[in-house]
């Protein structure tokens, strides 16, 4: 009923002692309700018999099988296919009845030191032998990733590789921090300010990488006004935008602190 595949230890052909052929070690592969057997002499000279209809369950568990692949995406963001883990006896038959497997996902193959991370963790209880995961991702992008699932006592499983590519600009973070320097006079250092996806991942192409970042006063204790040469609103460029000759014209007031950017 269920395609399996029928072997016994020593073969499936026996020769008969004292009248009797007795068969050891028979085993069937797959599930089913209803199988039966046949038995002939395979000359035709015996009538073909077929024994009783039959049962094959589910074996003790053995191992772990992703069922579901990993679909990855882009850096930080949940992957459209999540993954889905089984408890599985010898045979690749799932073990319907557990309910107590904790299978554990982790990174197996880490080409860009990436952070896995789930909804609900990444260990997870079985219900009828099936572990499914839920709002997984992984932060930095990269080629080749797989993932691992193991449980206490079954052998692990690893799963097809997958990509992690860099997602839209979603945030932005200071590359080059400007240093301090005199009143009116451009600093030694000028800001320059990165667009970054969910994931961290530097946005280097696509439309969003030359999106306008505009750079102000985030504290201000001397309000000082904030210039730069050609403005404080500049167009990215492989999404970095790059200012210069940015300068406060007022003292830093020592009772207030130091003035700090926001981008």
């Amino acid at each position: 009923p269920s395609a399996g595949t029928l072997a016994c230890t020593g073969g499936l052909a026996k020769t008969v002692t004292a009248g009797i052929a007795t068969f050891a070690g028979c085993t069937i592969n797959n599930l089913g309700t209803g199988y039966t057997l046949t038995a002939d002499d395979g000359a035709g000279g015996l009538a073909l018999i077929t024994g009783p209809a039959f049962n094959v369950t589910a074996g003790g568990a053995s191992k772990l099988a992703f069922t579901t692949q990993p679909g990855g995406g882009s850096g930080g963001t949940t992957w459209a296919t999540q993954p889905v883990v089984a408890v599985q006896d010898q045979f690749g038959n799932t073990v319907t009845s557990d309910n107590a497997t904790s299978v554990t996902l982790a990174i197996g193959t880490n080409p860009s030191a990436g952070t896995l991370a789930c909804t609900g963790g990444l260990a997870k209880t079985v219900t009828a032998g099936v572990a499914s995961f839920a709002g997984c991702t992984i932060d930095k992008a990269g080629p080749g990733y797989r993932l691992t699932a193991s449980a206490t006592g079954l052998t692990g499983a690893t799963s097809a590789t997958f990509t992690i590519t860099v997602g839209p600009a979603t945030d932005l973070a200071f590359a080059s921090q400007p240093v301090s320097g005199a009143a009116g006079v451009p600093w030694p250092v000028q800001p320059a300010v990165q667009l970054l996806d969910s994931g961290g991942n530097a946005v280097r192409t696509g439309p969003d990488s030359t999106r306008v970042i505009t750079l102000a006063l985030g504290s201000n204790p001397s309000g000082g006004t904030l210039t730069c040469s050609g403005g404080t609103s500049k167009a990215a460029s492989a999404g970095l935008a790059t200012f210069s000759g940015c300068a406060i014209d007022k003292l830093v007031n020592a009772t207030h602190g130091n003035p700090a950017l926001r981008a």
